[in-house]
């Protein structure tokens, strides 16, 4: 839950005496060595243990998560003892079960005070966990969102079940689905092997309805990331908060976008960005983007020079599926010079000279919409910006939207075939327009570029802490 990881922030920040930059760092160092934030808290520091798990769970968790009957009938389809097993306590555990209306289905959660607060993936706490449940691994199928948390499971004979699109990269995990509620499918034909219909890690799945948290897993270290929308119209600051939210959030992100405004200046601030490549970063009326003035000017941030040109013949580069695309844009002017990747040469048929422009790809793109349905496709409204291109060269590509519905009718702006995940997010734009919707917040951007950048990590810990 991405409460959980801005309560863990700020424990961190006032128990350790961090800025919010340090404690996004240590969480991303504990995560890789120790699996946890938790985990390196107790290896590296004398800190007590059950007052920070009191306070990163004090959370009211029906607030934030909302009774799930898909869920539940597809756990009461599975006709086998079930078990929770997670980092956070067992108390803490059952609070979610209850609120998503699911804790009857489950005999038992096992909570990280119950393994000796061993955390996921240290093999010793699996073995603990399957001694609670008098249970052997051979006779186990465990579900995760997580490979790496998949592993020690599976070195004790588990089965396994990966959720969501995280790489396996050592291909050890039995099987893949693209949302938990496929599990079922899946025990079904564990459980009856001869019905089987198709091979394990296959993935069909025609509803994308996800969650914002598991939308935002989607983006991992080093990935290109699209934002669509125009300016201050049609932001993805939803799904931005979302990935600030993560316990671990991705790192070394190039961002790439037509043109780039509050929502980019956020991640930039929050030291999530390496590149930015893009034609236009500001806040139109309000001034310049903060975060990004600075760290361009302290030279901490690559910025690759882009145009409405550059950036239209790349996109077209990559849907025609060529390295390049040829174009008159920049001949005659100094852009040359600042992007010598960016070469001259002869048309073969003309003679004459051209600008080969590189093609450009994603590796996510997350586009905001008026309305979509639960297939993926999607109205986005008067002005488009680049968002059809960018769906169409992105690797994995999120809806989020003002409305989700069942089956859209009529004209659609965006086709649900490249689409991975559709999200429900409810002014999930603002500060930044949904028109007819609603209008630009001015006075919350107003209040972000007179705070900025001296007060960002406040003002970050405000905006995370809202309900939008």
């Amino acid at each position: 839950m991405q409460e959980v990881g801005r309560r863990i922030q700020i424990w961190l920040c006032h128990h350790l005496g961090l800025t919010w930059e340090e404690a996004v760092a240590l969480r991303r160092e504990y995560f890789y060595r120790y699996g946890t934030t938790l985990g390196g808290l107790i290896a590296r520091h004398n800190v007590d243990v059950h007052d920070y798990l009191a306070f990163v769970h004090d959370i009211p968790v029906e607030e934030y998560v909302r009774p799930d009957p898909a869920l539940e009938a597809m756990l009461a389809s599975i006709p086998l003892r079930k078990a929770i097993y997670t980092n956070a306590t067992s108390e803490y555990g059952w609070r979610v079960l209850r609120a998503l209306g699911v804790a009857d289905h489950f005999e038992r959660v096992i909570g990280i005070e119950e393994v000796g607060l061993r955390n996921k993936p240290y093999p010793d706490a699996y073995e603990r966990m399957l001694a609670r449940l008098g249970a052997r691994g051979p006779e186990c199928i465990m579900v995760e969102d997580s490979a790496r948390n998949l592993r020690p499971a599976k070195a004790l004979g588990m089965r396994t079940v990966l959720v969501g699109t995280e790489p396996d990269e050592d291909g050890d995990v039995d099987f893949v689905v693209g949302s938990v509620l496929e599990v079922g499918q899946v025990v079904a034909r564990v459980l009856n092997p001869k019905a089987q219909s198709q091979k394990p890690k296959s993935r069909v799945s025609t509803d994308k309805v996800a969650s914002l948290a598991d939308a935002a897993a989607l983006v991992h270290d080093g990935d290109t990331l699209a934002l669509g929308g125009m300016t201050l119209y049609r932001r993805p600051v939803a799904f931005v908060r979302a990935l600030l939210q993560r316990e671990q959030p991705p790192r070394d992100l190039t961002l790439l976008c037509f043109t780039a405004g509050f929502e980019s200046d956020l991640l930039v601030g929050a030291g999530l960005v390496r590149r930015v490549r893009t034609c236009y970063f500001g806040l139109e009326a309000f001034g310049l983007a903060p975060m990004f003035t600075q760290a361009a000017t302290a030279g901490t941030l690559e910025v690759v020079e882009e145009t409405e040109a550059s950036l239209a013949f790349g996109l077209r580069a990559t849907l025609a599926g060529v390295g390049f695309m040829p174009g008159r844009g920049w001949l005659g002017t100094a852009m040359l010079k600042v992007r010598p990747d960016v070469q001259v040469i002869t048309d073969p048929y003309t003679g004459e000279e051209v600008v080969a422009f590189p093609a450009i790809a994603c590796d996510v793109a997350v586009i905001h919409a008026l309305r979509a349905d639960r297939t993926g496709n999607a109205v986005l409204g008067g002005n488009l910006a680049v968002d059809v291109e960018l769906s169409l060269v992105a690797e994995r590509v999120i809806v989020t939207a003002e409305e989700v519905v069942e089956r859209l009718e009529g004209p659609l702006d965006l086709s649900g075939i490249p689409v991975t995940a559709v999200v429900h997010t409810p002014r999930g734009a603002w500060p930044t327009s949904c028109y007819p919707l609603y209008p630009v917040g001015g006075e919350e951007l107003l209040r972000y570029a007179e705070s900025c950048p001296g007060g960002f990590e406040e003002y970050l810990i405000g905006l995370l802490a809202q309900r939008v």
